[in-house]
């Protein structure tokens, strides 16, 4: 019994000596690397002039106060409570790129980086910084000829808007929706310090809709169905959002049928989908905007006829929306199975509908399940 003790003894202190050489380790790296990434960056003249210089960006930028970054070592940054791959030193005062400690940092050598002989990598972290910190010119043109990405991030996620040739050429680069993480989407949004006066990066969006409607159609919807994953934005910022986002859509369809109007299609889904948005729109007088208004008028007319809701039920993953009252009809949209609908008229076989795109038609009964 004393044997076993003493050999439990004895691991649990080599475990706590090699989780101590570890941790100690760890430190001794990351002090490491920042004191070469500080060294490098003042032999290529960056030096940040005050420590207010450095505050002020990392608060109306990053929305991050000075407490939030620790005194040593680098600190995470979170754009809409995600970890991005980026951290802030406050003894360098620089930003770094990439969260990993690099893998090579032990044979790195201080001398090759003080005689200026760069790697990619060291350009990148000298480029973002001084075009972040002092807005260099020459930094944001390395940017745009060799790192796009990098230019990319500046503008969405570090909400630099300052150096209108970078943002132009950083909009003309953004591609797909759907091939950005959430974060990205968000930040495309709002500025990260949401309690600016104006947090809505209406400028972006506008600019955005102006390339590529789709883009935009694609950023409401993504609002929409996602702003329950949203803590630190408060439900009028995102209503506020939703509406201005439906302003620029409703004015640019106008004059169009209500079929062709993607805007309605998006008005009308969301009052589908919750009506209490047009309540909340109605108490705030539809924050101002004009167009919400006159298609929400619309939308109670249309709605008046309803004479009950369903949802679409078919076995094959979708029915058709005919023009009319049969299956040799011109389809007007295919519905996917459990889509809410709204019924106008159910006295025949094919019941007339309007689904949440907002189109009118037809849709055999036996495909529909009243709610």
């Amino acid at each position: 019994m004393i044997k076993k003790s003493i050999l439990s003894t004895l691991i649990i202190i080599i475990g706590l000596n090699l989780f101590s050489y570890k941790n100690s380790h760890e430190d001794n790296s990351e002090e490491k690397e920042i004191l070469i990434f500080s060294k490098f960056l003042e032999n290529n003249n960056y030096k940040v002039k005050s420590n207010d210089v450095f505050g002020n960006f990392n608060l109306n930028n990053l929305n991050l106060k000075k407490t939030q970054i620790k005194d040593s070592g680098y600190s995470e940054i979170r754009i809409f409570n995600e970890i991005i791959d980026y951290q802030i030193s406050n003894e360098g005062k620089y930003i770094k790129i990439g969260q990993d400690i690099m893998a090579d940092l032990d044979s790195l050598k201080e001398n090759i980086l003080t005689k200026n002989e760069k790697t990619p990598y060291f350009d990148d972290i000298l480029n973002l910084n001084t075009a972040l910190y002092f807005d260099d010119p020459i930094s944001i043109g390395n940017i745009l000829s060799r790192n796009i990405d990098l230019g990319i991030d500046m503008v969405v996620l570090f909400d630099y808007e300052k150096n209108n040739l970078l943002y132009s050429f950083v909009l003309n680069k953004i591609k797909a929706l759907d091939e950005y993480p959430t974060y990205f989407r968000f930040s495309l949004l709002w500025y990260n310090n949401l309690s600016k006066p104006e947090f809505i990066r209406k400028k972006l969006i506008q600019d955005l809709f102006n390339k590529n409607h789709e883009f935009v159609f694609n950023l409401t919807n993504f609002l929409f169905e996602n702003q329950g994953k949203l803590d630190n934005v408060n439900k009028q910022q995102i209503d506020a959002t939703l509406a201005y986002l439906l302003d620029i859509q409703l004015r640019f369809y106008e004059n169009k049928d209500l079929r062709d109007n993607k805007g309605y299609e998006l008005l009308n889904n969301f009052y589908v989908e919750n009506d209490d948005i047009m309540k909340r729109f109605q108490n705030l007088s539809f924050f101002g905007y004009k167009s919400i208004e006159k298609f929400t008028k619309i939308y109670i007319s249309n709605s008046s006829q309803i004479t009950s809701q369903g949802i679409i039920q078919d076995k094959d993953g979708f029915t058709n929306l005919r023009q009319e009252k049969n299956a040799a009809s011109a389809i007007l949209e295919k519905v996917k199975t459990g889509s809410k609908i709204k019924v106008l008229d159910k006295t025949d076989n094919w019941w007339l509908v309007i689904t949440k795109a907002g189109n009118k038609g037809y849709i055999f009964k036996t495909k529909i399940v009243s709610e």
